[in-house]
């Protein structure tokens, strides 16, 4: 990767707008980002892997600064862009490659690619106490003990400030953003609360992460 000092600005022509179609039956969408240099300067599009190449259509584009025959500094913007399209969209990018290898001598100075997958899954963290977190992995479900209805309460950050007060111990689940909603935000946006209905969690949603279970 390139130093701080050698990063390209770009400009957002299109925002990312990964269709519904294209994430598979885990929440995950594999992009490509692609393009090449003109002038200098590296026009790139992101193009959803859903369909095929005849069919595809760019589903976000960028432009960057200045840059000749740096592939590798086109690259480095399309991930910063595409890190900084999954924080807004509340989406996770979970995997990125650079794909600048796979182009021949003569035409890796002139083009870039990278692949990413993106996760429309978001991670959320419940405290509570070592004996109950253990049981809720045990069981792989939650219910909701105030009797009064089927929500459980998440936060965004796996330790933060404001539910330690419920227990040490963190529940980690993995859930698709439709199921959660926010609540509310602390601590300049950095911490966010969910509520998710407990009847919504599935098996697959809970991480079994012992450190956190624990305590630790």
């Amino acid at each position: 990767m390139a130093d701080q000092k050698d990063r390209l600005g770009y400009e957002v022509r299109e925002g990312l707008n990964i269709p519904d179609e294209a994430f598979n039956k885990h929440d995950i969408a594999t992009i490509v980002v692609t393009g090449g240099s003109y002038g200098g300067e590296w026009m790139l599009n992101a193009i959803s892997m859903h369909t095929s190449p005849d069919e595809a259509t760019a589903i976000g584009k960028i432009r960057t600064g200045k840059a000749p025959e740096r592939p590798d500094l086109a690259i480095v913007a399309a991930a910063s862009w595409l890190e900084e399209e999954c924080t807004r969209q509340g989406l996770s990018l979970r995997v990125f490659k650079d794909k600048n290898s796979d182009y021949s001598p003569d035409a890796a100075p002139y083009f870039a690619g990278c692949l990413a997958l993106i996760d429309r899954r978001i991670d959320l963290y419940h405290h509570t106490e070592p004996d109950k977190a253990a049981n809720i992995l045990k069981d792989r479900r939650m219910v909701d003990l105030s009797g009064r209805q089927d929500t459980v309460h998440f936060s965004t950050v796996p330790h933060g400030s404001y539910g330690k007060e419920y227990g040490p111990s963190v529940v980690h689940v993995r859930v698709p953003m439709g199921i959660a909603t926010l609540a509310d935000s602390f601590a300049g946006g950095t911490e966010k609360f969910y509520t998710v209905l407990a009847s919504d969690l599935r098996p697959e949603h809970f991480i079994d992460d012992e450190e956190m279970r624990s305590g630790t």
